[in-house]
């Protein structure tokens, strides 16, 4: 389960995974919130801390950076559908954001 919400400049995340159903697995739990401003914050990522940048590029559409603990970075675009049901994660290999990595397309849960 992914919540990810805008209250006003920030972007309120929160996550939770179960894996127990793995052998050994545990249950995984994120939450954080984020000020927009382009400059980088501390956020949880696991067990660890991640730094996390972004910025709002319109009403529906944030882009941002990670910094995993071991250095790697991550971009990446989040973009709420005009009905408000989808989102779409872009995820890039590089800062430009012109080498596509991935889409993940999340639908909204009432």
């Amino acid at each position: 389960m992914r919540t990810i919400a805008r209250d006003g400049d920030e972007v309120v995340f929160s996550s939770r995974i179960d894996r127990r159903s793995v052998r050994g697995g545990k249950v995984s739990e994120n939450h954080y919130r984020i000020r927009c401003d382009g400059l980088p914050h501390h956020v949880q990522c696991g067990i660890a801390f991640c730094t996390t940048s972004c910025t709002y590029k319109a009403e529906n559409t944030v882009e941002g950076e990670t910094a995993s603990p071991d250095g790697k970075k991550s971009y990446w675009t989040r973009e709420v559908s005009a009905d408000g049901q989808e989102m779409r994660i872009l995820a890039y290999a590089d800062k430009a954001k012109t080498k596509l990595k991935s889409t993940q397309v999340l639908d909204r849960v009432k």
